[in-house]
């Protein structure tokens, strides 16, 4: 491994908790001791990021030959590989190389490169099941003896076993590879063995630096998969996405160049970094053709950065007003607010630039306000563009450099979140204003101005765009800024005068903006094609190929049919914009077509419904309706808003989904996963009582939910049986957060006793409230688990265990009573109970710092892998019957009888209240 690289940090890391979620290795300035506690270090490395692999993408890990086996191998496959029509191979070769890295060499000033996990959650995202495959673990120890692992004794046994065994089986239609390295030698040979009929399953392959070589023994299907469906990516100092001639005659597969890194991070990592996002475009396109695929990754092209200065840690005493600078392209943006007296400002600030030259420089200073006038310079970070990734947000901190002298260290560090993406608008932009500047040209050469021509180097300045470093001059016109003002267009960022500018209305600003006249004459050909889009029946692939290729369009010299073909590329372009403002117009009941009534709460009822156009269509859901005069009348405004807004941010397997949430002006609806095995109340009262196999399957599925909800600092404090539904298969899911809490926000930041011991209100169900409650004591999310336990005994005997007819009497039995348990239930069953029901919260299991940990460590769940729990691996003790999706058998029969019908609704108090930030589509967020 390299020893060089990893000289620069010590073994100091841990798992980012923050807003992008990735692994971060944290620079130092100690040194490691000895290359025993590097590779320490490492391991401890992939054991996380396979831990993360696990938990947060949900990947299954399955051993080679088998988990029984004392010498065997690991590899990580997607819940859905064996079904998903789309599949994901990624290989990676080398000493040491384990499922979850690329690679062993780490640079910490960079964070950790050599992580799999974005383009795993990209894959996903785009659709894709993944299997990892482990070609480099071909030994174990075994008795202190190194001993070969069956089928995976070498790498190429490795690959062709998982071919066989985990690929060939399964539904996937379309096979992709991501190969990095060594490990493109690797699949050309797994090529070179397939059948011509197995060979057509595979749809694309990435080569990320690829070592292999083409060589006239290799297949006829190899050489043409690799001729039509491959792409490599390489390192080079020919122009971003360029092809590379050499190369191709060497791998067989088209080669292109992602440029060069100046920065400290390897060659190979910044080709890594930079062509995550045009891997998948790839895989999308190449369907449809070689030429179209290449055309669609020339159309990722970056031509805007986005800069955000998160925070700073600043060194020194604290400072009157700490603020940022930040310049490139000739332009100066500044942060804003106040952060007085401070060694710690948090701005949270993004700022925009348009850049297409990998040369070019952001700059970002931090100054302080001197008063009256006046700052002064507390530091300064310069990085180069072609330091950042393409298409990917990097996320990390830089040490702040002396303003006088780049050797010194300035005082602090900033955190930047930097990002070097494809903007569509901009690019088009260029298009036109580059046609128009042709057009200009040609009416005043001299054929048609009597020999009164610009000559040829009007004619390159004519045909070609300023370039970015050019911004003392407009964009358009190329007036100086000496003599006149310089102005910013709000829509393609460019930098131009008053004159070349006009303040207009556009979508997407509540109030005129700056905008330059090139993003005007785009705007109305927009505007104008719109019927010409709606006539045109193109298929959404044609439509995402044909922009491709015009964004690609003006790195060619060939101008003369640019003006003709525009209208037809905006046309198209505007066909794919007006399909996503369908998608993301606001969603009414009339959206959907009432089937059944299925419950009734408090405030409304619930409905069975269908999508009935759009994404999802045909889509079975259940329509959670809520009165707005009935929640205004009861004081429900704020529980309200936080159900919508817990349902929106969790993601849980075992917690209810919220698909999408809409209102008017007298009702909210909030659109959910429907369950059609019923409620957990109509079960129990159906079977009396359920068998301890069965009841622990379902407490320790809500034992993960609430401990989700914990972590996330929401007590939930409404669990009863009603609250909890069956799925088609037999798992669970929670349901109803009209109760819940959420702790206090501030700065973004969770305050986490809001939910741990700051609640005093006086809610939930009589049956299932914890003695504190009663009390009127304040109290914290461990009221959940007083509920848990009385939910268990529930399930366990039938009834809860301080029931009484008469309320008094009841809560007096929460206060004081003892607990009687039936001959039939266990002693572990018992031990976990009453543990749950100590009458003392600080003592009551799941009240210490490892919160739901302690109870998941008790003996009753002794049987349990968590882990297969988390990913529904382990069959249901029931099914509850259910002939389709929509099926309504499992509903009390008094909800059946219902008509399905949006009830009208008199005005009351509470009409027209408008809750804001309420509605809501998933992937795509509507504020109104």
């Amino acid at each position: 491994m390299d020893v060089q690289v990893c000289r620069m940090f010590y073994a100091s890391l841990y798992l980012n908790k923050c807003e992008n979620r990735t692994l971060t290795v944290f620079e130092g300035r100690g040194y490691y001791r000895n290359e025993d506690e590097l590779e320490e270090l490492v391991q401890s490395l992939i054991g996380q990021i396979q831990s993360k692999m696990k938990n947060e993408l949900l990947l299954r890990e399955i051993f080679i030959p088998n988990s029984r086996a004392e010498a065997k191998a690991n590899i990580f496959v997607s819940h859905n590989y064996a079904t998903c029509t789309k599949l994901c191979i990624f290989l990676q070769a080398g000493p040491g190389i384990k499922p979850g890295i690329w690679s062993k060499i780490i640079n910490a000033k960079n964070g950790f490169q050599s992580s799999m996990i974005p383009y795993l959650k990209t894959a996903t995202q785009s659709g894709f099941a993944v299997v990892i495959m482990n070609p480099s673990t071909n030994t174990a120890i075994v008795h202190g003896h190194r001993t070969k692992i069956l089928h995976a004794s070498t790498p190429q046994d490795h690959v062709m076993y998982v071919w066989k065994q985990y690929i060939m089986p399964n539904a996937a239609k379309e096979i992709n590879f991501v190969a990095y390295d060594n490990a493109g030698a690797l699949l050309k040979t797994l090529l070179n063995n397939l059948s011509k009929r197995d060979s057509t399953r595979v749809a694309g392959i990435v080569f990320v630096e690829s070592s292999h070589t083409i060589s006239p023994t290799d297949s006829a299907h190899t050489r043409k998969i690799l001729s039509t469906r491959s792409v490599n990516f390489e390192a080079s100092d020919e122009p971003t996405f360029s092809e590379i001639a050499a190369s191709r005659s060497q791998l067989g597969c088209t080669s292109l160049s992602v440029g060069r890194s100046s920065g400290d991070i390897s060659n190979r990592d910044w080709t890594l970094h930079s062509v995550q996002t045009s891997t998948f475009v790839f895989f999308q396109a190449v369907t449809l053709g070689m030429n179209e695929a290449i055309d669609a990754i020339r159309a990722t092209l970056p031509n805007k950065v986005v800069v955000t200065v998160n925070r700073a840690r600043l060194t020194g005493q604290p400072y009157n007003n700490p603020f940022a600078v930040v310049q490139c392209v000739g332009q100066k943006k500044e942060t804003v607010g106040n952060h007085k007296y401070t060694m710690d400002p948090e701005w949270n600030q993004s700022f925009s630039f348009p850049v297409g030259n990998a040369d070019e420089i952001i700059t970002i200073s931090i100054k302080d306000k001197m008063f009256p006038l006046g700052s002064t310079n507390l530091g300064y970070v310069s990085i180069k563009m072609n330091e950042i990734g393409l298409n990917r947000a990097d996320r990390r901190w830089y040490a702040l450099r002396h303003g006088k002298d780049a050797q010194s260290r300035g005082n602090g560090e900033v955190e930047l979140t930097l990002e070097w993406i494809h903007d569509t608008f901009v690019a088009r932009s260029d298009n036109l204003i580059r046609s128009q500047n042709r057009t200009a040209y040609n009416d005043s050469s001299p054929s048609s101005s009597g020999g009164q021509g610009l000559g040829n180097a009007s004619l390159d300045s004519m045909g070609t765009l300023p370039t970015d470093a050019s911004n003392n001059c407009c964009y358009l016109c190329q007036k100086s800024f000496v003599l006149h003002r310089k102005r910013y267009c709000r829509m393609c960022l460019r930098v131009v005068c008053a004159s070349c500018s006009e303040r207009l209305f556009f979508p997407g600003f509540s109030e005129a903006k700056r905008v330059c006249l090139g993003c005007c004459d785009l705007n109305t050909m927009l505007q104008n094609k719109v019927a010409c889009c709606r006539s045109q029946g193109m298929s959404s692939d044609s439509l995402a190929l044909g922009l491709a290729g015009s964004l690609y369009a003006h790195r060619h010299d060939q101008y003369a049919d640019e003006m003709k073909n525009m209208s037809e590329r905006l046309a198209v372009m505007r066909q794919r914009e007006l399909a996503k403002e369908a998608e993301k117009k606001p969603m009414t009941i009339e959206d959907f077509e009432l089937l059944k009534v299925v419950g009734r709460g408090a405030f409304g009822k619930v409905l069975l419904v269908k999508k009935k156009e759009g994404k999802s269509r045909g889509d079975i859901f259940a329509m959670k309706i809520l009165v707005k005069s009935h929640i205004v009348k009861n004081g429900q405004i704020e529980n309200t808003r936080a159900e919508q807004h817990i349902l929106k941010e969790i993601d849980h397997p075992f917690i209810v989904r919220l698909r999408y949430a809409f209102q008017n002006s007298e009702k909210l609806y909030l659109i959910m996963d429907y369950y059609p095995g019923g409620s957990m109340f109509y079960h129990l009262r159906k079977s009396k009582r359920f068998s301890e196999e069965r009841a622990r399957m379902y407490m320790a599925q809500l034992l993960l939910a609430l401990m989700h909800l914990h972590e996330k600092q929401i007590a939930y404090r409404d669990l009863k049986l009603e609250n909890i539904l069956i799925d088609q298969q037999g798992n669970i899911a929670l349901t109803d957060f009209g109760l819940s809490k959420e702790g206090q926000t501030i700065n973004g930041d969770i305050r986490a006793s809001q939910a741990d011991l700051a609640m005093k209100t006086i809610c939930g169900t009589a049956e299932y409230m914890a003695p504190e409650l009663l009390r009127h004591h304040p109290y914290g999310k461990v009221v959940d688990w007083w509920s848990y336990g009385i939910l268990l005994f529930e399930m366990l005997t039938g009834k809860t265990p301080f029931v009484d007819r008469n309320r008094r009497q009841m809560f007096k039995n929460i206060m004081q009573a003892e607990i009687v348990y039936p001959s039939y239930v266990s002693p572990s069953a018992r031990s976990l109970i009453l543990k749950l029901l100590n009458r003392d919260p600080s003592k009551r299991l799941g009240s210490g710092r490892r919160g739901g940990q302690d109870i998941m460590d008790h003996a009753f769940f002794e049987p349990l892998d968590w882990e297969k729990v988390l990913r529904k691996e382990y069959t249901p003790p029931f099914v509850p019957e259910v002939s389709s999706i929509d099926d309504v058998t499992n509903v009390p029969e008094m909800f059946q009888s219902m008509l399905a019908v949006d009830s009208p609704v008199k005005g009351k108090q509470g009409d027209g209240h408008h809750f804001e930030d309420f509605s809501y589509q998933e992937h795509t967020m509507m504020l109104a």
